[in-house]
């Protein structure tokens, strides 16, 4: 074929593809896969060659202007991969291609070397989906690492992603010392240098694990025959920013695609994992588990009002069990997810509250800074003494953190050592006699233990407005339980809550079953998809505006099945200076999502200063 044209996609929320003019020095080397520079309007930009043709319907066309590569470095595998993950995230074509490289590359880096045909032939297989499911950890190592050897016998290649950085060291010095194999850490937290040398170690077939965070799920592999997702149901494998991919739904794109192994693991798995077992061929390992599970006791709230001669989020029969465990020189955890000291601040007088000016949520006083800070964009303002709206001097200061817990704790056991573990003192818990801790304690889970593990304001987790709370809840409480050794303590009003019962007795199968009832009988995920569409700027009313023609575009292409819920504000509705509003939609089927929104695309006018974002499974 004369080629011609080159059909380019530009890394920009804009659908393409556009047509340049091939110059005839370049006819003889340009392929798909190579990026090249293109001008476009007055940038000169990245572009991506999709494909060829000989005639365009524009008449005068842009030449491309030089070469990056002479290699490509999106193979088909990944052309296919992106233009799926477009399709299902909605984005551009361009922006998922652009989310599967690393910076430098993006950006337009020469690479040195990329070899030629690396790729082995590949005979398809058929897809195999397992989740894991191993509550004390204990099996699931072993497991693995036959998957793992089976792979590297047969010359295949592995993707093994971990939700955080944290986990990648342990992980790297097990497989060091387990395989025989090639492996490469893969974090973009790392410099843009490191990152680059080990993307282009990777495209050029030196590795055979890569190891890495959410962004491995794209490694450009040669010859992958399995992908290892562990911890499936962290929050962190969730992108917070556009295009708002899941790298599970990445994991399966990729898998079935290939037709590759995808195992799942979790000690707590998600509803979208456990699902994936009854709908989607998913195979389900559990290994069975020894019952040494600790002494639970729930204490209702309501039955112990708050007395001054007490700290005043601990019980009566709380305060016993604490104080009979250090006597006896046991270890205590004391787990309370909230940060800082004070929770928020009152005129008792007038009624004023200060909030953060750019987040309009309450402000947390912090007391080893001295600063009240606002928990979303770390605004941080004087504490106060006097009200700016009355000048009174009826401040309060309410509600109870890490550090207010801390404080109490110091001063009943001051000969104890005391530690607090949570974001703003995250320190190795290796040695205490009590220990107060955030969700945060949960990433050491596999190496630390105590005596007695009591929860405070578990309520404040079952209550939020989130159609996930209870789930979230739920694998918080599953988790404490393995820390316990002799006992679990949890403060409640909600004693009777399935996911509170559940979870002090480790039954999964009876929580699973009661959530999934839940989310069956209000259309919710895992059964429904969810999408939103959030519109964010700093004119208020613009915003709301915005969102309510929005609605009424949707509304003139509603379908029968796609639900449009009246827009609303989002929550925080105000973050770092911008008005927040959505739009909710939600189906059965993304894909009749994704047609009513392209027909409300060709109409709908967005006001200027009003950002979109899109965000699929929110």
């Amino acid at each position: 074929m004369n080629k011609k044209i080159a059909k380019i996609l530009v890394g920009l929320p804009l659908e393409g593809p556009f047509d340049y003019r091939i110059p005839s020095r370049m006819n003889r080397y340009i392929q798909v896969g190579c990026r090249v520079w293109v001008q476009f309007g007055f940038r000169k930009v990245v572009g991506y060659i999709i494909g060829f043709s000989e005639q365009s319907k524009f008449r005068h066309l842009k030449p491309i202007l030089s070469f990056i590569d002479r290699q490509p470095i999106l193979d088909n595998d990944m052309l296919k991969l992106t233009k799926e993950f477009a399709e299902y995230y909605f984005c551009s074509w361009a922006e998922a291609i652009e989310t599967s490289l690393p910076e430098a590359v993006r950006k337009g880096r020469v690479i040195s070397h990329i070899s030629k045909n690396i790729e082995t032939a590949h005979t398809k297989s058929k897809f195999q989906g397992y989740l894991v499911h191993d509550f004390y950890l204990d099996k699931v190592r072993d497991i693995l690492q036959g998957h793992i050897e089976g792979s590297l016998k047969k010359k295949k290649s592995i993707i093994f992603l971990v939700p955080e950085s944290g986990y990648l060291k342990g992980r790297l010095d097990w497989m060091q010392k387990t395989f025989s194999a090639r492996i490469a850490a893969w974090d973009r937290k790392k410099g843009v240098k490191i990152q680059t040398d080990e993307w282009e170690r990777i495209k050029n077939g030196a590795v055979d694990i890569v190891l890495g965070t959410r962004s491995a799920i794209f490694a450009p592999l040669a010859n992958l025959g399995l992908i290892i997702m562990e911890e499936e149901d962290n929050p962190a494998y969730k992108q917070e920013q556009g295009p708002f991919y899941h790298a599970r739904e990445v994991a399966i794109m990729r898998s079935r695609q290939k037709g590759l192994q995808l195992i799942l693991t979790s000690p707590t798995p998600s509803l979208e994992a456990i699902q994936l077992t009854k709908t989607a061929g998913f195979k389900l390992i559990r290994p069975e588990f020894k019952n040494l599970l600790p002494r639970t006791q729930l204490i209702d709230l309501s039955l112990y009002p708050r007395r001054r001669d007490r700290p005043s989020a601990f019980s009566l029969p709380l305060m016993e069990a604490l104080q009979q465990t250090i006597s006896n020189n046991g270890r205590a955890i004391i787990f309370i997810n909230r940060k800082g000291f004070s929770t928020f601040l009152r005129c008792k007088k007038c009624g004023f509250s200060l909030k953060c000016p750019r987040c309009n949520v309450s402000l947390t006083f912090h007391y080893d800074k001295n600063k009240l800070i606002c928990r979303y964009c770390q605004y941080r303002t004087e504490p106060l003494d006097l009200c700016p709206q009355c000048e009174s001097d009826y401040i309060r200061y309410s509600g109870a953190g890490t550090e207010k817990i801390e404080s109490e704790i110091h001063r009943l056991f001051p000969q104890k050592k005391i530690l607090r573990l949570d974001s703003e003192k995250n320190i190795k818990p290796d040695n205490f006699d009590i220990l107060i801790a955030t969700q945060i304690i949960l990433k050491e889970s596999a190496s630390l233990s105590a005596d007695l593990v009591a929860v405070l304001q578990v309520d404040n987790s079952l209550n939020r407005l989130d159609f996930r709370a209870a789930e979230k809840t739920f694998a918080i409480l599953a988790r404490l339980l393995k820390l316990a050794k002799q006992r679990l303590i949890i403060q409640t009003h909600n004693r009777e809550h399935y996911a509170i019962k559940s979870a002090v007795t480790a039954d999964f199968d009876s929580f699973y079953k009661e959530e999934l009832k839940f989310r069956r009988g209000l259309g919710f995920p895992p059964f429904r998809h969810f999408v939103l569409i959030g519109l964010r700027g700093k004119s208020e009313e613009r915003v709301k505006a915005s969102a309510i023609t929005l609605a009424k575009d949707l509304e003139k292409y509603k379908s029968r099945v796609v639900e449009i819920f009246e827009p609303q504000p989002d929550i925080p509705a105000k973050l770092r200076g911008n008005y927040r509003w959505c739009v909710l939609l939600k189906a059965k089927k993304i894909e009749d999502i994704h047609r009513l929104i392209q027909k409300t695309r060709r109409e709908f006018k967005k006001k200027s200063g009003i950002i979109i974002s899109i965000n699929v499974d929110a």
